[in-house]
């Protein structure tokens, strides 16, 4: 089968990127064929030359190659669209085809004047699957689905395998780097520099956090955005601007969070918190701000705290640094989850559903594997 998955581009700075760049894979084990079509590259920024070198072609289409475009479209056994433009354009030129709604609203839903043409264009789709729960509930909500409903949910998923290998192998290497060197506590997160991923608040509470053995805790913040100057300047007004390292978007990430001591997801919403699990994959504890598409990740709440609330984060930080227990529940519980939200179920459940002729949801879809 010949799948096409069609976004504006493969930058490491994205989520939805990385998705499917391990779906893409996925589909490579499986049997597929997978091919990517990006409107935007950058080179070295980007998954693009690692899809080729596994044998997966990624063109690079210009909006306005509608000809080339239609041409790969036209090909394919099933075409995948991902985001904005790729919902416009696919809907448009592959009427029929899956879309993914990887997020709870969008920019264009706020503005009236869009809001018939955002309608149109998920119902061109045969089937919209949806990331959560969450994101189903807000999307029917703002298309007034009935009878002629065409979404699902179907979880996104993670190659828990490869990233545990790749983060233990890089674990290995750092602790023969560093040998018997102190150093202090790290803190981490991976994410656009937006306001919906709220690193001012993890910021805050490193400001909150005391020394420890003479070292003071640092905070490490891979990606890049709008909100970098302005949380530069937070950090210097609250102290700890030499405790915040900017690292910009980062090519291996499992390689980057193997020299991570705990992982906090401060967003203020997530359609599903693809970061925190793979972060959880790579064998770090996890902290996560109990909103839509981060609460529900885990049966345990013990990991969540209130968003926004630095005081409640950094005691929560200070209490994993300093008893072991409270460390290995977090681990356990990350494990245990990550393990539910495999990238090769997700192929799998996709390939039925490129394959079904009318809506349906996948057996199970609606719960998260292995959930109660």
């Amino acid at each position: 089968m010949r799948v096409l998955h069609v976004l504006r581009d493969l930058s490491r700075n994205g989520g939805v990127q990385r998705l499917v760049h391990d779906l893409a894979l996925a589909g490579l084990r499986r049997g597929q064929q997978p091919e990517v079509v990006v409107f935007h590259r950058e080179p070295g920024l980007d998954y693009a030359d690692a899809l080729r070198a596994a044998g997966v072609p990624v063109h690079h289409v210009a909006r306005w190659q509608w000809l080339r475009l239609a041409g790969l479209l036209r090909r394919a056994d099933a075409v995948h669209a991902h985001l904005f433009p790729a919902l416009y354009l696919v809907g448009l030129m592959k009427p029929g085809s899956v879309y993914t709604e990887h997020n709870t609203t969008n920019n264009r839903r706020k503005r009236a004047w869009l809001q018939p043409a955002e309608r149109f264009m998920y119902r061109r789709y045969r089937h919209v699957t949806c990331i959560s729960p969450e994101v189903q509930q807000a999307l029917r909500g703002f298309l007034g689905t009935g009878a002629d409903d065409n979404s699902c949910v179907i979880y996104n998923g993670v190659n828990q395998p490869a990233l545990a290998a790749q983060a233990q192998a890089a674990r290995q290497g750092l602790a023969t780097k560093e040998g018997a060197a102190v150093r202090g506590y790290r803190l981490a997160m991976v994410g656009s520099m937006t306001p919906k991923k709220d690193q001012a608040t993890l910021i805050r509470a490193l400001a909150r956090l005391p020394a420890q053995g003479g070292q003071p805790a640092s905070l490490h913040l891979a990606g890049d955005g709008p909100e970098r100057e302005a949380l530069l300047a937070l950090a210097r007004a609250e102290g700890v601007a030499g405790q915040v390292v900017f690292h910009g978007v980062v090519a291996d990430v499992p390689a980057w969070l193997a020299g991570m001591d705990l992982y906090v997801q401060s967003s203020k919403w997530e359609g599903f918190g693809l970061a925190a699990i793979e972060a959880m994959a790579c064998g770090l504890p996890v902290l996560c701000a109990d909103v839509p598409g981060l609460s529900q990740l885990a049966n345990d709440s013990s990991l969540l705290f209130k968003q926004g609330d630095a005081d409640q984060l950094a005691a929560m930080v200070q209490d994993c640094r300093s008893n072991p227990a409270r460390h290995a529940h977090l681990l356990a519980v990350g494990q245990e989850t990550a393990a539910r939200y495999s990238v090769e179920t997700l192929a799998a459940e996709l390939e039925r559903l490129y394959a079904a002729p009318t809506p349906s949801a996948p057996p199970g879809a609606a719960q998260p594997r292995g959930a109660a």
